[in-house]
This record gives structure tokens, sequence and C-alpha cells, in this order.
């Protein structure tokens, strides 16, 4: 749906369903051996032996594949509107909605372990002592995700003048709520603004840029953040026999500065400096990744670092 009231007022509103099928890997990868991503605790060992020092343990793990998965399904809602009084100046606002059923993962081997009572002899097999002997991590359509949030878009612009054009972009991104179900037995658990399981999902993230362009040169200087979070912490301290106390990772801000120069119509010029201002990731007690003291799926160890980069159309 769009709705024009007035010529510099646009509201557009869309709804769907979708589906994603079950990949090959998913249904006929062959059976992998190993061992869990991190060092967790057996609430039920612990309970038995009175000792967290050796009911802590990297515990065997069976990853499995399913061929009887079904698709997931979705449905999905948004609604939004951009002004756009001048030629030079435009900003947009956006909320969506989204739902997902039959979501194929497996169910965590953190929610797994944490749970006895639930998955023992389903997911988790113990020898006669009572130690867990193997853990199974198998695709499943497991259960339900619901999330929601708020886009903002903005651009304002110099227009051309006698020093180039000068203009600033913004976009980001609030998310309301993003509620998983990890298994048909499992409670809806958040996570916004929490490591839980596999991921976290920031508060708030944008990117912000600043550019200028005159001819055939080009400037930027950007922005791009995200927003602190409880971080995960499945690890007991042994002197106390307590979880670790919460702490929280903080905020990831990095600059990037970039510049272009089309020399001529088939030779353009580019290059720039990543992570102008040398930052490092933020710690983490993240035990999910092999990589430990930082979350890999959203920061950079390496530093500030340099590129350059030729394009050539030979048409």
């Amino acid at each position: 749906m769009r709705w024009q009231p007035h010529e510099d007022l646009i509201v557009r509103a869309s709804a769907g369903t979708g589906f994603r099928a079950p990949s090959l890997n998913d249904l006929y990868r062959p059976t992998v051996f190993g061992v869990t991503s991190s060092l967790i605790t057996d609430p039920q060992c612990v309970d038995q032996e009175g000792s967290i020092d050796i009911c802590t343990d990297q515990w065997p793990v069976e990853r499995r594949s399913n061929p009887d998965l079904d698709p997931e399904t979705s449905t999905q809602f948004s609604i939004g509107t951009v002004y756009e009084p001048v030629a030079n100046f435009n900003v947009g606002l956006e909320y969506w909605w989204l739902e997902k059923e039959d979501v194929i993962s497996t169910l965590g081997e953190q929610i797994i372990i944490e749970s006895p009572e639930l998955y023992n002899g389903i997911y988790i097999e113990r020898d006669e002592d009572g130690f867990i002997s193997n853990i199974i991590l198998q695709k499943e359509n497991q259960g339900k995700l619901k999330t929601s949030g708020i886009d903002i878009s903005g651009r304002l612009s110099s227009g051309d003048t006698e020093y180039g054009e000068f203009s600033v972009d913004v976009l980001g991104t609030y998310v309301v709520e993003y509620e998983r179900q990890f298994g048909p037995l499992e409670p809806y658990r958040s996570n916004v603004g929490r490591f839980l399981n596999d991921q976290v999902i920031q508060r708030w993230r944008h990117r912000i840029a600043f550019n200028w362009d005159q001819g055939p040169y080009g400037l930027t200087l950007a922005n791009t953040y995200s927003s602190g979070y409880q971080d995960q912490n499945t690890t007991y301290d042994p002197f106390s026999d307590e979880r670790l106390p919460e702490r929280d990772v903080d905020s990831y801000s990095l600059w990037d500065l970039t510049g272009s120069w089309e020399i001529n119509d088939n030779l353009n010029l580019r290059a720039g400096v990543l992570n102008l201002f040398d930052e490092e990731p933020p710690f983490s007690n993240q035990a999910y990744f092999f990589i430990a003291g930082y979350d890999p799926t959203y920061t950079d160890p390496r530093g500030r670092s340099y590129y350059l980069g030729v394009d050539y159309k030979f048409f």
C-alpha cells in the first residue's frame, strides 16, 4: 500500500508471508562427533557430587542432520513514512514486525545442559555414575521467533556549492522485541541486549556518514555503532561454587575514512583507512565461539587497516 497525502509526504505499508526450505546440509550432512563449544556446568552433576570442578567440562556432542525437516514459515508486516519537505533533506521512519514458525535449528547445548529435568534421555545421555556421556544436537523445527523494531533514515545535503557538495546520511535500527522459543518445551526468551545461547541482538545500531563530493573526487567519514549488552556467562567460580557475577559488554563504535578519485570514464581509484582510531573489540565472556575474549560475529580484532583499490572498465 502506498498513500501520498501531500507532495512531500509518503505513507507506505506491506504485509506478506514467506518460507525457507531446509538446506541439504540440514537434511543430509553426516553425523559429526565433537565436544561442546565451551565449558558448561552440569547442574544435575553439581547436585549429585556437590562440586563444580568435576561437573564443568566440554561434554561429548553428537551433531546430527534430519531428513524429516519441514520448511520455516513467516508472517511479516511493516508500515512507514518518508518526509521530504525540500530536495536536499528527507527523513524516514518505519515500524516492522516479523514472526517465524518451525525455526530450523538445534536446541542449543547451553539450553539442554541447564535443563536436565526436561532433556535427560532425549538429548542428554548419561553413564552409570550420572555423568554426561553424550549430548545430541539434532536439526529440528524447534520453535518460534517474534521480533519487531523501528528503522530510522535521513539525509541532509548542502547541494552544489563552489566547494563541492556536503551531505550527511543516517541509518539506524532500534529493536523493540526479539523473543526466541528454542524448543517446543521452552518458554520465549528475550535476546535483546543479551547474549543468549549463540548470539546477541543489540538494542540499537546505526551508521552515520559525512560525505564530500566535488567533481571526480569523493571523501566519506563514517561511524558504525552497536550498543552494549549483557554478556554471556556460563562459568562458575571454583572457590565460591557460585556463578560469576553478571557483567556488561561495552558498546562498539568504529570510524572509517574512505576516498575515491574518478580519473576518467574507465579508471577509478579507491583508498581508505578502516577503524581509523584503532578501536579494540570490547571484552566478552562469550563461550559459544572457539575464539574467546570478544564476539567475532560483529567485532574485528585486527585494529586499524588500510586498503587501496583500482577499478578499470575496458568497455
